[in-house]
Protein backbone atom coordinates (compact mmCIF):
# COMPACT_ATOMS: atom_id res chain seq x y z
CA UNK A 1 0.00 0.00 0.00
CA UNK A 2 1.12 3.76 -1.07
CA UNK A 3 1.94 5.87 1.41
CA UNK A 4 -0.06 9.22 1.36
CA UNK A 5 2.84 11.73 1.23
CA UNK A 6 3.95 9.50 -2.16
CA UNK A 7 0.05 9.86 -3.48
CA UNK A 8 0.83 13.84 -3.38
CA UNK A 9 4.18 13.82 -4.30
CA UNK A 10 3.39 12.10 -7.50
CA UNK A 11 -0.15 13.95 -7.96
CA UNK A 12 2.74 17.38 -7.56
CA UNK A 13 4.89 15.78 -10.37
CA UNK A 14 2.18 15.37 -13.10
CA UNK A 15 1.43 18.92 -12.61
CA UNK A 16 4.78 20.48 -12.80
CA UNK A 17 4.37 21.90 -16.25
CA UNK A 18 1.22 23.63 -15.96
CA UNK A 19 3.07 25.24 -12.17
CA UNK A 20 6.16 25.72 -14.48
CA UNK A 21 3.58 27.57 -17.15
CA UNK A 22 2.40 29.41 -14.02
CA UNK A 23 5.51 30.61 -12.96
CA UNK A 24 6.33 31.93 -15.83
CA UNK A 25 3.39 33.53 -16.20
CA UNK A 26 4.20 34.91 -13.05
CA UNK A 27 7.62 36.12 -13.54
CA UNK A 28 6.39 38.04 -17.29
CA UNK A 29 3.53 40.06 -15.33
CA UNK A 30 6.23 40.98 -12.94
CA UNK A 31 8.76 41.74 -15.98
CA UNK A 32 6.25 43.91 -17.65
CA UNK A 33 5.44 45.72 -14.73
CA UNK A 34 8.95 46.65 -14.25
CA UNK A 35 9.74 48.28 -17.78
CA UNK A 36 9.53 51.83 -17.64
CA UNK A 37 6.41 52.47 -19.23
CA UNK A 38 5.11 55.97 -20.05
CA UNK A 39 2.17 57.29 -18.05
CA UNK A 40 -0.80 56.47 -19.69
CA UNK A 41 -2.76 59.36 -18.41
CA UNK A 42 -0.36 61.86 -19.39
CA UNK A 43 0.35 62.39 -23.35
CA UNK A 44 2.93 65.09 -24.99
CA UNK A 45 2.16 66.82 -27.88
CA UNK A 46 5.39 68.12 -30.20
CA UNK A 47 4.89 71.06 -32.36
CA UNK A 48 8.70 71.72 -34.08
CA UNK A 49 10.43 72.86 -30.56
CA UNK A 50 7.55 73.05 -28.32
CA UNK A 51 6.30 70.44 -26.29
CA UNK A 52 3.14 69.97 -24.23
CA UNK A 53 2.50 67.60 -21.52
CA UNK A 54 -1.35 66.78 -21.91
CA UNK A 55 -3.68 65.00 -19.05
CA UNK A 56 -6.20 62.25 -20.78
CA UNK A 57 -9.74 62.88 -20.65
CA UNK A 58 -11.31 59.41 -21.61
CA UNK A 59 -14.54 59.31 -19.36
CA UNK A 60 -17.75 61.41 -19.50
CA UNK A 61 -17.08 62.84 -15.68
CA UNK A 62 -13.33 63.46 -17.30
CA UNK A 63 -14.85 65.51 -19.86
CA UNK A 64 -16.96 67.00 -18.16
CA UNK A 65 -14.20 68.79 -15.56
CA UNK A 66 -11.74 68.93 -18.20
CA UNK A 67 -9.35 71.92 -16.71
CA UNK A 68 -12.11 73.97 -15.32
CA UNK A 69 -11.90 74.47 -11.06
CA UNK A 70 -7.97 75.26 -11.59
CA UNK A 71 -6.41 78.06 -11.05
CA UNK A 72 -3.67 78.26 -13.91
CA UNK A 73 -1.78 75.92 -16.20
CA UNK A 74 1.45 76.24 -17.32
CA UNK A 75 2.84 77.19 -20.40
CA UNK A 76 3.88 73.74 -21.21
CA UNK A 77 0.87 72.03 -19.76
CA UNK A 78 -2.58 71.27 -21.76
CA UNK A 79 -5.55 68.37 -21.67
CA UNK A 80 -6.22 65.99 -24.23
CA UNK A 81 -10.13 64.82 -24.51
CA UNK A 82 -10.54 61.50 -26.40
CA UNK A 83 -13.70 60.67 -27.63
CA UNK A 84 -14.38 57.09 -28.57
CA UNK A 85 -15.38 57.76 -32.17
CA UNK A 86 -15.34 61.33 -33.99
CA UNK A 87 -18.36 63.14 -33.00
CA UNK A 88 -19.36 66.65 -33.27
CA UNK A 89 -18.37 68.15 -29.47
CA UNK A 90 -18.85 71.54 -27.89
CA UNK A 91 -16.95 73.20 -25.09
CA UNK A 92 -17.74 76.40 -22.34
CA UNK A 93 -15.44 78.23 -19.72
CA UNK A 94 -17.62 77.15 -17.02
CA UNK A 95 -15.63 77.50 -13.88
CA UNK A 96 -12.41 78.36 -15.72
CA UNK A 97 -10.22 80.73 -14.67
CA UNK A 98 -7.88 81.06 -17.35
CA UNK A 99 -8.17 81.53 -21.16
CA UNK A 100 -7.25 78.98 -23.67
CA UNK A 101 -7.17 78.00 -27.02
CA UNK A 102 -8.92 74.86 -28.19
CA UNK A 103 -7.47 72.34 -30.97
CA UNK A 104 -9.90 69.98 -32.48
CA UNK A 105 -8.47 66.56 -34.39
CA UNK A 106 -9.99 63.76 -36.90
CA UNK A 107 -9.36 59.94 -35.69
CA UNK A 108 -6.06 60.54 -37.85
CA UNK A 109 -5.20 63.65 -35.73
CA UNK A 110 -5.49 66.32 -38.37
CA UNK A 111 -6.47 69.51 -37.37
CA UNK A 112 -10.21 70.40 -38.43
CA UNK A 113 -10.78 73.29 -36.26
CA UNK A 114 -9.57 76.39 -34.04
CA UNK A 115 -10.48 78.57 -31.48
CA UNK A 116 -8.18 81.19 -29.98
CA UNK A 117 -8.11 82.84 -26.46
CA UNK A 118 -11.46 81.40 -25.16
CA UNK A 119 -12.16 83.37 -22.26
CA UNK A 120 -13.26 82.76 -18.67
CA UNK A 121 -15.84 85.76 -18.97
CA UNK A 122 -17.59 84.05 -22.63
CA UNK A 123 -19.70 81.65 -20.32
CA UNK A 124 -22.08 80.27 -21.31
CA UNK A 125 -21.02 80.77 -24.82
CA UNK A 126 -19.85 77.06 -26.41
CA UNK A 127 -17.43 76.92 -28.88
CA UNK A 128 -18.46 74.05 -31.12
CA UNK A 129 -15.92 72.44 -34.07
CA UNK A 130 -18.30 72.70 -37.48
CA UNK A 131 -16.19 69.09 -38.32
CA UNK A 132 -16.54 65.87 -36.06
CA UNK A 133 -13.78 64.96 -34.47
CA UNK A 134 -11.85 62.57 -32.35
CA UNK A 135 -9.60 64.64 -30.32
CA UNK A 136 -10.07 68.38 -28.62
CA UNK A 137 -6.58 69.68 -27.00
CA UNK A 138 -7.09 72.99 -24.87
CA UNK A 139 -3.84 74.48 -24.37
CA UNK A 140 -2.74 77.61 -22.54
CA UNK A 141 -3.89 80.60 -24.88
CA UNK A 142 -1.32 82.11 -27.78
CA UNK A 143 -0.24 78.77 -27.93
CA UNK A 144 -2.25 78.59 -31.16
CA UNK A 145 -0.38 81.16 -32.34
CA UNK A 146 3.41 80.15 -30.39
CA UNK A 147 3.22 76.98 -32.33
CA UNK A 148 2.25 77.97 -36.09
CA UNK A 149 -1.13 75.14 -35.15
CA UNK A 150 -3.13 75.50 -38.11
CA UNK A 151 -6.03 73.68 -39.52
CA UNK A 152 -5.09 70.60 -41.68
CA UNK A 153 -1.88 70.33 -40.02
CA UNK A 154 -1.12 67.03 -38.65
CA UNK A 155 -0.38 67.05 -34.76
CA UNK A 156 2.18 64.73 -33.16
CA UNK A 157 0.87 63.39 -29.42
Amino acid sequence: MRSNVTVKIKSALKNRPLLLLIAAGVMLAAIFLAVDRPNSSVRTLRVGPHAFKLDIAVTDKEHEKGLSGRRMLAQDKGMLFIFQRETDSCFWMKDMKFPIDIIWTDAGRKVVFVSRDVRPDSYPRTYCTPEPAAYVIELPAGSIGDTGIRKGQVLNF
